[in-house]
């Protein structure tokens, strides 16, 4: 009976031992669980939130661009644009087309960053030249507000829609 006693006082220690060793590590496995978990849904996540982040600035950046084409069209069409101001029109019209519009159009060695720098340097000189504040894409955290803009220049506007080169 005492060897007996003794096997099961064991067997029945170690079993506690074991449960008890789990309860410890509790928060270890939970731990250990809910980074894995974190892990797969943040890089299902994030792809997510990134294309949708990319499609929201490039919608922006694209809005901004045709707002610009069309005031380009307007003003070469316009015979009270300066002469001087009409070469560098044509010049941001044309620069305005060469941008890419996916990403494997893009040239080696040339990002989006830098040609819109130059768009954003040459629609402000057309705007100096012309004496038009609605050209240039404004400084102000780089945002314009085009929808503004149209509505308080009617008469552009009748010009830009007037033109069958362009769709809106």
């Amino acid at each position: 009976m005492t060897s007996k006693s003794k096997n099961s006082f064991y067997e029945m220690t170690v079993e506690h031992i074991d449960v008890l060793d789990n309860l410890v590590n509790l928060e270890e496995t939970f731990y250990r669980e809910g980074y894995a978990e974190g892990q797969t849904d943040g890089i299902a996540a994030g792809e997510i939130e990134g294309r949708a982040f990319g499609l929201e600035q490039s919608f922006g950046y694209f809005y901004k661009l045709g707002y610009l084409k069309a005031q380009c069209t307007a003003l070469l069409k316009d015979p009270e644009t300066p002469a001087k101001a009409l070469k560098h029109t044509d010049k941001l019209k044309s620069m305005i087309e060469q941008v890419p519009q996916t990403n494997q159009d893009q040239p080696e060695g040339e990002d989006f960053d830098s040609r819109w720098r130059r768009i954003k340097a040459k629609s402000r000189l057309v705007r100096n030249l012309t004496g038009r504040r609605d050209i240039a894409i404004t400084d102000q955290d780089g945002e314009l507000d085009v929808v503004e803009e149209l509505d308080q220049d009617a008469d552009m506007l009748a010009r830009i829609r007037g033109d069958p080169n362009l769709a809106f």
